[in-house]
């Protein structure tokens, strides 16, 4: 049951669909730039509900009944003009999404990627659309109608629009549906494997003020949402540098970002000899 559990919680949590039925996500299915923009500045003034970091980053997360839902805001130092560009197809979500350690292989096609994720090698097909595409707006979605162990309907909907002259605002909505034997799966991985990890969200503090942060399915949520994060990131980063130096330094840069968060994205040692393969590999299209 652990190996199982295990299994599923590499799919299930490295990708989410965006529910047509929570107010988070409809913001990035039916966005602006100026929606965008108005909703970051509503977090600077009142973020009570999301994870609030020393960098320019806001996340949260929320469970209802067989749905789990996520978002993330970030300010990336990539002009738009760079940015829009080089997020408008399917092989750079690729270059992305493998950056992730769960994430082994991943091939664009025309209108999709093909994702192998954990040790057994789980299939997922994406559907990739570029929903929007303006001189100063960008939105993509990443769609799946179904999962491993009785998942379903999984997605990734991406919005950026600029914020200044050498900065983009991104927006991240993440969710995901579960039954019966998705729900056992993942209780025995958090009873075991993942006994100790948790996420980004405070839920309570202890009698000398220390955080108590979120754990179980909230947790392993905000978790890949930051890994997917900092691979936006480090992908865009890389741009400048010549072809054949771009993915090692993807999996430098996307390594020191996550160690900014020890207690909750450290990964085992050797993650840099065991992904460069990977990363190069998806760059050669191989």
């Amino acid at each position: 049951m652990a190996a199982l559990a295990q299994r599923f919680c590499v799919a299930a949590f490295a990708m989410a669909t965006v529910g047509a039925a929570h107010a988070v996500a409809l913001h990035a299915l039916d966005g602006s730039t100026d929606s965008l923009r108005t909703a970051w500045a509503a977090l600077q003034q009142s973020d009570a509900e999301f994870a609030a970091f020393s960098e320019p980053l806001r996340l949260a997360s929320s469970q209802s009944s067989g749905e789990l839902h996520g978002t993330l805001y970030g300010v990336v130092d990539t002009p738009f003009p760079t940015m829009r560009p080089a997020l408008s197809n399917a092989a750079a979500w690729c270059a992305v999404l493998i950056l992730d350690p769960n994430v082994h292989r991943c091939w664009p096609r025309a209108a999709g990627i093909d994702v192998e994720f954990g040790e057994s090698n789980t299939p997922i097909a994406f559907s990739f659309q570029r929903a929007a595409g303006q001189d100063d707006y960008l939105q993509v979605r990443l769609t799946a109608a179904s999962g491993p162990l009785g998942t379903r309907d999984y997605a990734i909907a991406f919005e950026a629009a600029p914020l200044d002259a050498g900065r983009s605002l991104v927006h991240l909505a993440f969710s995901q549906r579960f039954g019966v034997a998705a729900r056992i799966a993942m209780a025995a991985y958090f009873n075991t494997v993942g006994r100790n990890k948790v996420g980004f969200s405070i839920v309570d503090r202890d009698g000398a003020g220390r955080p108590d942060y979120v754990r179980d399915l909230r947790g392993g949520l905000e978790r890949n949402m930051m890994r997917y994060y900092f691979g936006i990131v480090a992908y865009l980063g890389s741009l400048a540098a010549p072809a054949e130096q771009q993915p090692d330094r993807r999996v430098r840069t996307w390594l020191a970002l996550t160690e900014r968060y020890p207690l909750q994205l450290r990964e085992d040692p050797g993650y840099s000899e065991r992904k460069s393969p990977d990363v190069r590999k998806q760059h050669a299209g191989d």
